[in-house]
Formats: structure tokens, sequence, C-alpha cells
């Protein structure tokens, strides 16, 4: 059923002859094995299911070293990076994909957005003395639960002032990040979906995740020949095939997507699209966080103002900007002058 045999030797894909989709027969290393920071959609043919396979390296980990937070706080918003990652591969936008969770523990608020170039950035709210009065037990077998304590788990697609926002909210009912998707998906899309996230650190502590997510194309698309029964056994083979997956394969940089998908599904017809990078998103824009301060009341600007300058420190990236108050004067105040 799978999980059998090790990998064929690797060999190079010329850049110029990249097809759209590649038969995993022969696996093929399309980046060095360190790292990688890409995404891979791939498909199951026969079985009728669709799946997205990241390994993050620096991305991850540039994310993550900008804020000081905590080990829980931190590998809870590196499950939730990977875990934005593969949800916004698997949509077409122009703009941002938002994952927002907003809790009633220790950890009030996480927020990641992917921008259609597949930049990613992210930051964490949490309460330092709720946290240390946490449960480290409670926080290794049901960390959501543990630090968030219910709430609600929203997805985003923003593109843009001229475009409808779309927007999905579920409550936070799961024990891990994985769950709650398959809360979401099972709720709102009514698909259904497996993931597995695992996030750690490297020898050198640098931050590596990996995350897989599998999803039952409905039975319209069957293949010919496929029945309904035998897509339901195929699927429930796939999801568990994939919990078979042990961090320390997910996480081992000498082990590419394609390689863990050829672990998990070397006896099935699987083809693996392009991969797609993702990085680290390098700055903010400093002319938005001027436009949102500009929505500031002048009696509030005020209050803010020392030496003549508002400075606006950057949740996502932690990075201070300052401001005039010739800068933070809005057309409103300039008229009535």
């Amino acid at each position: 059923m799978g999980r059998g045999g090790k990998s064929p030797a690797c060999t190079k894909r010329d850049s110029g002859l990249v097809s759209e989709l590649t038969t995993v027969g022969t696996p093929i290393r399309v980046t060095p094995p360190t790292g990688e920071d890409v995404v891979r959609p791939f498909i199951i043919e026969a079985g009728n299911v669709r799946g997205r396979i990241t390994r993050l390296n620096a991305s991850l980990h540039q994310v993550l070293s900008r804020h000081d937070y905590p080990e829980p706080v931190s590998y809870l918003l590196g499950e939730t990076l990977v875990l934005s990652v593969l949800l916004s591969s698997a949509l077409k936008y122009d703009g941002k994909f938002i994952l927002q969770m907003k809790g009633e523990g220790a950890v009030s608020m996480l927020v990641v957005d992917v921008t259609s170039e597949g930049e990613v950035r992210g930051y964490a709210r949490f309460d330092e003395e709720a946290l240390a009065a946490v449960d480290p037990a409670a926080i290794e077998a049901a960390p959501v639960m543990a630090l968030l304590k219910g709430g609600y788990l929203a997805f985003t697609v923003d593109q843009g002032p001229d475009t409808d926002i779309y927007q999905g909210i579920v409550p936070l009912e799961g024990d891990r990040l994985a769950d709650c998707v398959l809360d979401y998906f099972q709720r709102s899309e009514q698909i259904e979906t497996a993931a597995e996230i695992a996030v750690g650190r490297t020898p050198f502590g640098e931050w590596v995740g990996c995350g897989m997510m599998l999803q039952r194309l409905p039975t319209e698309t069957l293949p010919k020949g496929v029945t309904v029964e035998e897509a339901e056994d195929d699927w429930a083979r796939h999801r568990l095939l994939m919990s078979s997956l042990k961090a320390e394969e997910m996480l081992d940089l000498q082990l590419t997507g394609i390689d863990l998908i050829w672990r998990l599904f070397n006896e099935d017809d699987v083809r693996v699209a392009d991969e797609r990078p993702v990085s680290a998103r390098s700055e903010c824009c400093r002319n938005r966080l001027l436009s949102a301060m500009m929505s500031f009341g002048k009696d509030d600007i005020d209050d803010m103002m020392e030496e003549g300058r508002v400075t606006v420190t950057c949740e996502f990236c932690r990075a201070d900007f300052q401001f005039t108050q010739a800068e933070l004067e809005s057309p409103a105040d300039t008229n009535q002058e």
C-alpha cells in the first residue's frame, strides 16, 4: 500500500524543458536538497486526490527570528506560516491571503499573510504571565486549545480596494492546527481534507517547517473506470499513509518534497506540478502605514507625537517607522486650515 522502497537516483532537470506536470515514477530533484522554500502541488490521479507539500527553511527562520517570542509561541506561529502557504497555494488570487486566529487564552492572536508572489510574514500577540502559567504537557498534547482556548479561525483573500473580499470564519475547535483546517473545510467548503504539519529547529538552531495537505475531489471528477467505493478506499489509504509521516523525516533537509511524496505514494500514479518559490517578505510598506496613521484624528496624533514625530513599530517586521507632523496632516485637516 505504499510507504515502501527508497527513492530512485535523482536526475537533473534541464531548466529549458520544464513541463507542467512530472510523473513521480522517477523523482527529479529540482532544487538543492537543503532548505527548499517551495510549495509543490501534486495529484494522485486514480484516487481523485489533490495535494500540496511545502518545506520552509530560510523563509520561516527569517520571519520567526524577527521576533523574540517564547518557544511555544514561535512553534505555533511557525505552524501557522506553513499552513498558510499550503492553503494559499490552492487558490488563484492577485493580492494577499490572510490567515488569522483570535483566541481567549495566553495567545490572543496569530496573523499570517501570503502574497500572490509567495512572500510571507506573520506575528503573534500573547500575555507573558498567562503563557508562563500554561502546563507544558498541555501545550505538547493540544497546542491550539492550550494556548488559544477557543476563539475563531478566519481565512481572507484581499485582492485590493476595487474587488470584493472573500472571507471564511469557523470556530477554533481542534487540538492542533491540522484539526482546525479539517474542520474548516468540512463546515465551509464541504471538501474532505487532511493535513500534517511539523516545525522544529536544525542542529544549527535554524527554524524549519514542513506541511502536507490532501483534499478529496468531488465524485463528479472521478477518472473513468473508478467507482465511488474504490475512491473512498483510496482516500482512506492515502490519509493513513500521510499520517505515517514522522516529524524527523518531514524536517530532514536532505529530503525534498518529491522524496517524501515518493516514500508515501510510490505505488500510485502521482503527478507533481512545478514548484512555486516562497520567501520572507523583506520589508513593509511605509506608505501603507502612513495611510493607516492618517485615519486617526488630530487629537490622537497629537497624543502620540514626541519631539515632532510619531514612531510606529510594525508588528510584522518589528521595524520602527517615524512620521512627521506634516506627513500626518490629512486632507481634511489641511482644508480646515
